[in-house]
């Protein structure tokens, strides 16, 4: 049987649709070759009469078969040359492949960056970014640093409140003080009785009004706070007892109506793996990337980076109850919505300070009752809160995470220790590198349903079942081409 062939110098991969163009088929050699008794479609033996060598060729065209051919080996024998063939079954049926619909593991072209790309190993080196917070916008502040927020005492007093009955809470009214405010109290109450008591000392001298009066009686509590004297002042009295203290300027009163919550919003920009805007923002998430929020008094606050793959702002909510020193604090994913809450606890963020033997630690019970409410708040947390995420985010509602140890007492100085670091508010990123990638051979994960002339280049599928009008081993053939990774050219 003798059929013509057009025989070809055709450089492509073995699993690749790439076929040559009419114009290369054109400036091929084409030959009226014999096909070999016992030979097979997908496996012909070309029988040429051939003057010269034809071993430069590797590739042929058969019009009559509409099939393309790799060359796989040429002999000779009794002055004929013999071409041994396999059918290119990708170049063939290219047109009815690209027609085909498939679910696309891998693809070179397209890509889900938010799949985690398995196919590459992690390094076990680790690197680390800490970003500092922010007051406001701008300002590279922090929320509790002594040194750079400032400070003020708060002095729970026993006494009719000076401005109106609004700002007492009970029997006590709550005045806010800077350090020399303070002092000049302290020095009023404690250097000269006789200037506040009105008792003539004719009728008891010094001592005998020393043993007597105790001014300090009537401070129910004493702290200090992370906050600064607002500029806002209201009162020019000091009411302690039966007594008075002229300031001789204007003080500020905590009122019960109008400010007893100090509020502070940290931010944070998140720091994202060094290789995620190249490689897929999957790098963003666990295990290549891990954060843990660091916010003074309340301690170390791991996050589940999936809640902040998309994020670039973190934001720390504070409040701190400014006549008991308790504080709280909500983390969000967005300062424009509280739809994502990824931590919320409390703790005890006053720091006490003695005036005397007798002051009472009125914070006591409210940091017993916190502590109460670290057990259940923390129960709750992994049922309701984090349940659905990684083993990373519980560690997040663990109690001894809120926990604030303080040393109270009647002889014992409060602790000021989350303030006076440099910067008690950062977030730490941690991250694991992939090495390199090879995307024209080995794609990125897709996992969609394509069509394959949609696509170019590297392409994986699953499970794919070509449909096209040729034999059964063609078919088992390309399916195994498609299922185990071809190129679309």
């Amino acid at each position: 049987m003798s059929i013509p062939v057009t025989l070809l110098t055709f450089n492509k991969r073995e699993n690749s649709t790439l076929k040559p163009s009419t114009a290369q088929i054109s400036g091929g050699t084409t030959l009226d070759c014999l096909l070999m008794d016992n030979t097979s479609l997908m496996n012909p033996t070309f029988k040429l009469n051939v003057g010269s060598n034809p071993v430069g060729f590797n590739y042929c065209y058969v019009p009559s078969f509409e099939r393309y051919f790799f060359i796989n080996d040429w002999s000779y024998e009794t002055g004929f040359w013999y071409a041994s063939c396999t059918c290119d079954v990708l170049a063939s049926w290219k047109t009815e492949i690209g027609a085909g619909t498939h679910y696309i593991l891998r693809a070179a072209s397209a890509y889900d960056e938010y799949i985690s790309d398995m196919a590459y190993a992690t390094k076990v080196k680790e690197t680390g970014v800490r970003v500092v917070g922010k007051v406001g916008v701008t300002n590279n502040d922090d929320a509790f640093s002594w040194s750079q927020m400032g400070h003020s005492y708060v002095l729970g007093i026993v006494g009719y409140a000076p401005s109106d009955s609004s700002d007492q809470t009970g029997s006590v009214t709550y005045y806010q003080m800077n350090d020399i405010e303070l002092y000049a109290f302290c020095s009023f109450l404690m250097n000269n009785l006789t200037t506040w008591s009105n008792i003539n000392t004719s009728e008891y001298s010094m001592g005998v009004q020393a043993a007597l009066l105790n001014p300090q009686q009537y401070i129910a509590s004493a702290m200090v706070v992370p906050v600064p004297v607002p500029q806002t002042l209201g009162v020019q009295n000091i009411r302690f007892g039966y007594y008075n203290y002229p300031i001789g300027g204007n003080l500020h009163i905590i009122s019960n109506s109008t400010n007893p919550v100090h509020q502070t919003a940290m931010h944070f920009n998140i720091p994202k793996h060094p290789q995620a805007a190249t490689r897929g923002k999957f790098l963003n998430c666990a295990p290549y990337t891990s954060y843990v929020l660091h916010l003074g008094p309340f301690g170390d606050i791991p996050l589940d980076p999936a809640d902040l793959v998309d994020e670039e702002i973190v934001d720390a909510m504070i409040e701190i109850d400014m006549m008991k020193g308790m504080g709280s604090v909500k983390v969000i994913s967005s300062p424009t919505s509280w739809s994502n809450v990824l931590y919320s606890g409390t703790c005890q963020i006053g720091a006490d300070i003695n005036i005397t033997q007798v002051l009472r630690d009125i914070t006591a019970q409210q940091q017993n009752a916190a502590n109460g409410l670290f057990s259940i708040y923390g129960s709750a947390v992994h049922t309701d809160l984090f349940g659905g995420l990684s083993a990373i985010a519980n560690m997040v509602c663990t109690g001894d995470k809120l926990k604030y140890p303080m040393v109270s007492g009647g002889s014992s100085a409060g602790s000021f220790m989350s303030f006076h670091t440099e910067k008690n508010c950062y977030l730490q990123g941690k991250f694991f590198e992939m090495v390199d990638e090879n995307i024209t051979e080995i794609g990125r994960p897709l996992m969609q349903t394509r069509t394959i002339n949609t696509l170019s280049g590297y392409i994986a599928c699953l499970n794919a079942d070509c449909i096209i009008p040729g034999t059964a081993d063609e078919v088992q053939k390309i399916n195994n081409y498609l299922n185990t990774g071809f190129f679309y050219e």
